[in-house]
């Protein structure tokens, strides 16, 4: 076999690769962390701020989270308040996991029993308010 043969064969299998890539990068599913993340970063001064309502101690919530199921405790500062607002359980790797609940509290403690909460990394966002006062916190944590 002469170089003109060899040269052809490694053409072919160059572009052989680069189809094989292309093909493989189509096939790839890209999900964005947020559909309104534009809405999200220009109401951040409020998210910010509910941020910094978070970082003081007596305003930390405790999260223990097991195979199918989580707990959140909330302060003890806020058992006699009404508190609202909402848990999301988010899954980078899979965005069919992710999921939202309501704050329901039941003496201090929200525990959430799901058969979506699997194996692997996850982040717990917490939108919540107490006497008027909006907070934020998120945890990452590992089941």
């Amino acid at each position: 076999m002469n170089w003109g043969y060899k040269i052809v064969i490694v053409y072919c299998l160059f572009m052989a690769g680069i189809l094989t890539m292309v093909y493989k990068c189509t096939q790839q599913n890209v999900d964005l962390v947020a559909d309104n993340y534009y809405d999200q970063e220009v109401q951040y001064q409020d998210q910010y701020n509910r941020m910094q309502n978070s970082n003081h101690p007596e305003n930390k919530l405790v999260i223990n989270a097991m195979l199918g199921s989580a707990e959140i405790q909330f302060p003890t500062a806020y058992l006699n308040s009404k508190v609202e607002g909402n848990i999301t359980f988010f899954r980078p790797d899979n965005k069919a996991l992710d999921f939202c609940t309501p704050i329901a509290l039941s003496s201090g403690v929200q525990k959430i029993q799901s058969e979506k909460l699997t194996k692997g990394y996850w982040k717990v966002q917490i939108y919540w308010n107490a006497n008027g006062k909006p907070f934020y916190q998120e945890s990452k944590i590992h089941i």
